[in-house]
């Protein structure tokens, strides 16, 4: 995503679905989104992308920076 490669997560349990909701990773929640796309079907798939994926980049990439700096200050102060 940050090398301007387009990508997604497809959450099927509960614990991916949070690490994506926390760090603002696109995402669709497979949990309690039906995904029954037939192999091969582009034309369904790319409806079905459209349908449920969401993605702001802004609040991706505030939350990255807020990140950064949490990490970088807890190493600091842990003199890692």
């Amino acid at each position: 995503m940050l090398a301007g490669v387009p990508a997604i997560c497809l959450a099927i349990d509960s614990r991916t679905l949070e690490l994506c909701q926390k760090m603002h990773i696109p995402h669709i929640n497979c949990i309690d989104t039906e995904v029954d796309i037939p192999e091969n079907n582009i034309d369904l798939l790319k409806q079905f992308f459209i349908k449920h994926f969401k993605f702001d980049i802004q609040k991706f990439e505030k939350h990255r920076e807020l990140m950064k700096n949490y990490y970088i200050e807890a190493i600091r102060k842990n003199e890692i």
